[in-house]
């Protein structure tokens, strides 16, 4: 991805290099790997050019013909604070079991740990350099 991404500025280019690759060894497993490079030019506090980068690794599980399980990592480095707004490494981890009772139906949860090694996570009035989610996916396919 490359162009202009600011209001009224069509000069200071964005540019995004996303590489993934999957691989399925087996029918049990698919591996995948995803890494991103991305710089914005005269992006930063005093005009000069910021950069960022991430890397992620998926695993996924078919134990049963109705149920998996993921894993997946992934590391974010906004190494000028352009993206998130803080200078920052992010981190997180996420499983996610999946069940599907029918062909066009599927039931996902997600437990999502994330990190940073800054302070930029609201746990109620505090700041945390940690948080954990829970999610539901409920899908329909058609």
């Amino acid at each position: 991805i490359y162009g202009a991404e600011n209001d009224n500025d069509n000069s200071n280019n964005t540019s995004v290099i996303d590489i993934v690759a999957t691989w399925s060894p087996i029918p049990l497993l698919s591996v995948g790997v995803n890494a991103d490079f991305g710089s914005s030019a005269a992006a930063a506090a005093e005009g000069e050019d910021a950069s960022w980068t991430g890397f992620a690794g998926y695993l996924r599980f078919n134990l049963a013909q109705t149920f998996s399980l993921s894993l997946r990592g992934e590391q974010f480095d906004d190494a000028d604070g352009i993206r998130t707004g803080t200078v920052q490494k992010l981190t997180e981890f996420t499983i996610s079991p999946e069940y599907r009772p029918a062909e066009n139906f599927i039931l996902r949860g997600d437990f999502r740990l994330d990190s940073s090694d800054k302070e930029v996570f609201e746990d109620g009035a505090e700041m945390s350099d940690g948080q954990s989610t829970i999610g539901l996916n409920v899908i329909f396919l058609f």
